[in-house]
């Protein structure tokens, strides 16, 4: 009977029933697009944080081992204990499995290669190149080449098959030991080919790049690995990520637990290969937060002199204290260590006061300091002073302080400001103190019609008149702007044109700090 009814229930309203099935396929299918386009989105922007190579490394626990990243070390080597690479497969069973994307398993050496007039003991490290990992009927292509995308390469990789007896050289290794693709090479008593030439910017450049299974065979530790690197696709950290696991409610937990965090992936790591660690690798800053992990600004560095195809950064700073823990000591020793490998020429801060300046010098020698500088903001006058007497140079930036100095800006102006726009919440924009910085641009202007310039000019060129003040970093949307303050490169204001804007600033009452530069 039941059946029957529900029958003669579609028979005699069949357009309702139509309109309802319609609209049920009608949202079931908006609901699938967008819930593809948040899973594409959300697979871009993992893709994106897994660019720069390996966020997370595993090494066993009974060591504190050599890992190294970007050529330094993150702990000291002992003798150390070894992971197994038929492990390795593990990894590929944990809860997500299919967000890694790479394992680089490496095991260091040093081997002895002979030349024709001596024998050299030579860092060499053991790596898969493009490894067929299997675990059941899945299988994957793994290795360092997938890990270190920004490598340059002149040749071929070396073959993962051990008979083949190839290898890969660094570049500084090459020229010291002038050899060339194709020649060959006597390592350990025995001859190899020489499958490529690898540059690298890092401390790879002066070893051999050697597939596992031959290091193995030379180290005498079959199926030995050292250290193995990972990229996973992981989303940004957030105040959830950050907590332990262990000190969660269950329902925290399992939510922690099933979140694609680095450290999350990694604690999963630790329970599918016991007795070891894995920790993230900290390379970009997460969730806005500024990181100084020496890790951090080692792959930075070498992802950019890849990029701008460069041997050597000319200038490199670093721009806030770090928010991730790292002391500024420790992130100013990784500068003066990229400066010492020649990888960049001046090592530098950035929005740094008196007291941050000064324990960066105490560990090595500041070469230039970047402070926000201009005739409204004049607190960096006491480090720059500082600077001058300890000959480091100093760039200072918004010298027109975000454009209130040019002589074109107006109370109206900032009204019609776009509610995106920074500027229009600045408190350098509102109130009494746009009144009071307005008036100052406005008496800058007889100095500037007496000099046949702009108020713009005037504005620069007052910063640049400080003692110690190397040089002004200027912005502008359109070139129309750069001809309007591009005369301050040359402009030095005399002593009486500096008393004058000296009184400009006391009438006025704009900003903080000294109102003229020291004579």
């Amino acid at each position: 009977m039941f059946p029957r009814l529900i029958l003669e229930s579609f028979v005699r309203q069949r357009r309702r029933k139509l309109l309802a099935t319609l609209a049920i396929l009608l949202g079931t299918t908006a609901v699938t697009a967008m819930i593809a386009i948040g899973t594409s989105v959300g697979d871009k922007m993992n893709r994106e944080l897994a660019a720069y190579g390996a966020n997370i490394v595993v090494y066993p626990a009974a060591d504190t081992l050599d890992v190294q990243v970007g050529g330094i070390n993150i702990r000291p080597a002992t003798a150390g204990s070894y992971l197994q690479e038929a492990d390795l497969t593990k990894i590929k069973k944990i809860f997500w499995r299919n967000n890694v994307t790479d394992i680089s398993p490496e095991l260091p050496l040093t081997v002895a290669v002979q030349t024709a007039s001596t024998t050299q003991q030579v860092p060499a490290t053991g790596y898969w190149f493009y490894h067929t990992m299997r675990s059941g009927n899945e299988a994957w292509t793994m290795g360092a080449p997938a890990m270190h995308p920004w490598w340059r390469l002149e040749g071929a990789w070396p073959s993962d098959l051990t008979a083949q007896k190839e290898v890969a050289v660094g570049s500084e290794l090459a020229r010291r030991l002038r050899i060339h693709v194709g020649d060959i090479l006597q390592v350990q008593n025995q001859p190899v080919r020489i499958s490529g030439i690898v540059s690298t910017s890092d401390a790879t450049d002066r070893t051999l790049l050697v597939p596992l299974a031959l290091a193995q065979q030379w180290l005498g530790r079959p199926g030995a690995v050292r250290r193995v690197y990972i990229s996973a696709l992981t989303k940004p950290e957030d105040a959830l990520a950050r907590k332990n696991p262990d000190k969660l409610s269950p329902k925290m937990r399992d939510r922690w637990y099933c979140s694609p965090y680095a450290n999350s992936i990694a604690y999963q790591i630790e329970e599918i290969l016991p007795n070891t660690r894995a920790e993230q690798i900290r390379r970009i800053a997460q969730g806005g937060r500024r990181v100084g992990a020496a890790a951090s600004l080692r792959e930075e560095v070498e992802a950019s002199l890849s990029r701008l195809q460069v041997e050597r950064i000319d200038l490199y700073q670093m721009h806030w204290p770090a928010e991730d823990g790292t002391p500024l000591e420790s992130y100013w020793s990784t500068l003066l260590g990229l400066k010492a490998e020649g990888k960049i020429r001046a090592a530098a801060l950035c929005n740094h006061n008196l007291a941050q300046l000064g324990a960066a010098e105490g560990v090595g020698h500041v070469d230039s300091l970047q402070p926000p500088f201009s005739a409204i903001r004049r607190t960096a006058a006491e480090e720059i002073a500082w600077c001058a007497g300890h000959s480091t140079g100093v760039i200072v930036y918004s010298p027109m302080q975000a454009g209130l100095l040019t002589g074109a800006f107006s109370a109206e102006r900032v009204a019609s400001l776009h509610e995106d726009d920074w500027r229009a919440r600045n408190p350098e924009f509102q109130g009494e103190r746009l009144a009071r910085n307005l008036a100052l641009a406005d008496a800058l202007r007889p100095v500037a019609e007496a000099r046949g310039t702009s108020v713009a000019a005037v504005a620069v060129a007052w910063t640049i008149a400080w003692p110690g003040v190397t040089g002004a970093i200027v912005g502008a949307r359109g070139p129309s702007q750069v001809d309007g303050w591009l005369p301050a490169a040359t402009l030095e204001l005399s002593s009486d044109e500096l008393n004058q804007v000296a009184a400009a600033i006391a009438s006025t009452g704009a900003g903080d700090g000294p109102v003229r530069p020291p004579t």
